[in-house]
């Protein structure tokens, strides 16, 4: 009801000087991204952690056997022990090429899940809070436990909805000077941003950052890494959406996705079924989502 993410993810569009993204831009973006990938995948092995490509790469590599023609990003998620681990580990592999932005090192970050960003290149969201730091981007979520306790599990999934919505709405209340573009034209839209900034007003006698925290401490509260069910309470479907049996994700498989391999969820079309519903019917061209940035720039992988 109260839902702001595909609106945010057009904001550009309304935002003089946004480049959009031309198929060239996004066939050049995917080659980026399957280096980065490599990288990902390559430092996972290396070190004993575990990964799954989810999102709307997991629907291409089912659909297409690879990206999704005009998909310009890749998802991928880790379970919560192996996510701080890699985050760790990528700083220190990779000081010169990639920046990773997560909340508990970056104080000017302001996003409960990861991004590992390419440096030397551009892609400047109208989102963004730290424009030093706006590479080409993975995201990377983690994946939590959650309780086989059933009243835990209610609680858990309460928190961790209520506490990102809050931070949604202090997000918004700092940021709702710029959203204006967005409201001139949609009264709904406006509507609910208005609301989510007075929300945040309410609650604004904590940081976001501080909110953050909180949300990221409420996230990771099941330590039981053998629970029947996990979550990805960061990703679209929040808590209740994305909630899966363990076995849908583990033990993942390698499947083919353009000329790689990568490794996808155990069980990739229930979880695919779940999440999406019919993802083998390919959208009108009008439903795709396409990307508009302010900057956009590969720098010396231009020519990869």
């Amino acid at each position: 009801m109260f839902g702001t993410f595909g609106s945010l993810k057009n904001w550009a569009d309304y935002v003089e000087g946004h480049h959009t993204l031309s198929d060239r831009d996004t066939r050049k973006i995917q080659k980026v991204l399957l280096m980065m990938m490599d990288d990902i995948h390559a430092l996972c092995e290396k070190n004993g952690l575990s990964y799954v490509i989810t999102g709307g790469c997991a629907i291409g590599a089912v659909r297409h056997g690879g990206f999704i023609p005009w998909d310009d990003d890749i998802d991928v998620s880790m379970p919560r022990a192996d996510y701080g681990r890699f985050a760790a580990l990528a700083k220190k592999t990779f000081p010169d090429k990639y920046d990773v932005q997560e909340i508990k090192t970056d104080k000017g970050y302001d996003l409960n899940f990861m991004k590992l960003r390419l440096k030397g290149t551009r892609f400047l969201e109208a989102s963004d809070t730290d424009e030093s730091k706006s590479g080409i981007f993975i995201d990377i979520f983690p994946i939590e436990n959650v309780y086989d306790c059933v009243f835990a599990q209610i609680w858990q999934g309460i928190k961790s909805d209520g506490l990102q919505f809050i931070c949604s709405c202090v997000r918004i209340r700092k940021k709702l000077d710029r959203l204006e573009v967005l409201m001139k034209d949609n009264a709904a839209l406006s509507r609910t941003l208005k609301f989510k900034a007075f929300i945040g007003g309410v609650f604004g006698f904590k940081s976001l950052r501080d909110w953050l925290l909180l949300t990221e401490k409420a996230l990771s509260s099941c330590q039981n890494g053998e629970s029947k069910t996990i979550a990805i309470p960061v990703g679209r479907g929040h808590f209740k959406g994305e909630r899966y049996p363990r076995s849908w994700f583990f033990e993942p498989t390698l499947k083919k996705f353009e000329d790689r391999k990568y490794f996808f969820p155990a069980k990739t079309k229930r979880y695919l079924k779940k999440l999406y519903g019919d993802y083998m019917t390919v959208p009108q061209e009008s439903e795709r989502e396409r990307h508009s940035v302010l900057e956009f720039d590969l720098g010396k992988y231009e020519e990869m």
